[in-house]
């Protein structure tokens, strides 16, 4: 019967070391990447980023709603305090990041220069890609303000002509990336023209946008984070111009489809702002709307149903406007 005690009191010692050497390899694993304090080692944990689709929702990348762009900025603010309603970007860490094309719902942004320093650390990330995809590190400003192109029928200068933008608050999850939804900041205009017993065999050769900004400068939504729009707000700059808009497939009854990427504006007396050229009977024509008011808004989409109506050289127009995200 001692036999017995003395063997179970021995093998229970030795459960016991061996818990206690798991136990003692457990924290010399852990304290290997965090310390003490909760802080980590440097460049244990780095700062990794997860773009695309969130949930069934896409998070806006280019104007066909993918994820298309290689390049992105990327800033962080290390140990980011939520009260403060003004932080300064000067110190911030900055990484250039190369976007791998999805393949499902979920692009892995790699490459990153900026890692976690504690367990409970807050970052605030802002991050922001141009559309012609060149790496440009500063946001569009007063010394490096953001141009539209003027011929969007050419190449694929609609498409770059697109500026998107993220920002968020993060916190340390083990195994999580932080996601970056990106919002376009600029607008899109769609001008979709029919034609009711006027001219039905018109043929529209374009659509031009006329007296229209092509520079601004970009304001970033407000702070603090909770509850912050998604969008910005512009300052035009520079000269204005006419713009090609770039056509679109047609749907419904519309003759034609022509969309464009703008600076988002204000302008209370456009001229000739919208100008149809067709081709009549072997005439080339133009006919141009003049709209009371124009209000374009960042990631919004503006848009204009014109009816052509009228006899022989008087024509009206029938407008139906609506605005949509975008």
């Amino acid at each position: 019967m001692m036999d017995k005690i003395k063997n179970k009191k021995t093998v229970l010692a030795r459960y016991v070391a061996c818990l206690a050497s798991v136990t003692l390899l457990f924290v010399s694993c852990t304290n290997d990447d965090m310390q003490r304090d909760g802080t980590f080692l440097p460049y244990e944990h780095p700062l990794q980023f997860a773009v695309g689709i969130k949930g069934e929702a896409v998070t806006r990348a280019t104007v066909d709603n993918v994820w298309g762009p290689n390049t992105i900025t990327v800033q962080s603010i290390d140990n980011y305090d939520e009260e403060n309603t003004s932080p300064s970007w000067s110190e911030a860490v900055t990484g250039y990041y190369a976007a791998i094309p999805a393949l499902s719902s979920t692009t892995i942004v790699a490459g990153s220069s900026d890692y976690w320093q504690a367990i409970d650390e807050i970052k605030l990330i802002r991050a922001w890609c141009y559309g012609d995809d060149e790496f440009r590190r500063p946001l569009p400003n007063e010394n490096n303000g953001w141009q539209i192109a003027v011929n969007q029928n050419e190449g694929n200068n609609y498409a770059n002509s697109d500026f998107i933008y993220a920002r968020t608050t993060a916190t340390y999850k083990i195994y999580e990336k932080v996601m970056l939804s990106f919002y376009h900041q600029v607008a899109k205009v769609v001008v979709n023209v029919s034609s009711e017993s006027f001219a039905p065999d018109a043929e529209i050769t374009g659509i031009t946008l006329e007296d229209v900004y092509i520079g601004g400068v970009f304001q970033e939504p407000a702070l603090p984070n909770s509850g912050t729009p998604t969008l910005g707000t512009w300052t035009t700059t520079g000269n204005k111009a006419q713009i090609n808009m770039y056509p679109l497939e047609t749907t419904g009854n519309a003759k034609a489809s022509y969309a464009a990427i703008v600076i988002p504006q204000v302008d209370d007396s456009p001229e000739k702002l919208i100008t149809i050229h067709a081709n009549v009977d072997g005439t080339a024509r133009e006919f141009r709307y003049k709209p009371e008011k124009l209000e374009w808004k960042s990631g919004t989409t503006h848009t204009y149903n014109l009816t052509l109506s009228g006899t022989r050289q008087v024509v009206s127009f029938k407008e139906e406007r609506y605005d949509s995200r975008y």
